[in-house]
């Protein structure tokens, strides 16, 4: 599974365009998840899903945010469904 990093105050993956914030003592904000006040682990969970919502462990990471493993997938694909698709530079 692609490494969850955490630099300058971003929780990022190489594996997404998803990310989530610190933005107070012990707040972070996922950009899949707007309005909700995520703890550290929350926030890595939340990329995590965001990178491989079809691992075992997905299950639990979804419960530490208070849903289901579908019902993460559902609100990750209805905010993907506004994002740009990214150019990869690969022949389709």
């Amino acid at each position: 599974m692609p490494t969850v990093t955490v630099a300058d105050g971003h929780m990022t993956s190489e594996a997404t365009i998803h990310r989530a914030d610190h933005v107070a003592e012990g707040k972070w904000r996922s950009d899949w998840l707007p309005g909700r006040w995520l703890n550290e682990t929350q926030a890595r969970n939340s990329v995590r899903i965001a990178v491989a919502p079809d691992r075992l462990e997905a299950d639990g990471w979804a419960q530490s945010l208070g849903f289901t493993i579908n019902e993460a997938v559902g609100l990750l694909n209805a905010v993907d469904s506004d994002q740009p698709e990214l150019d990869w530079g690969l022949d389709r």
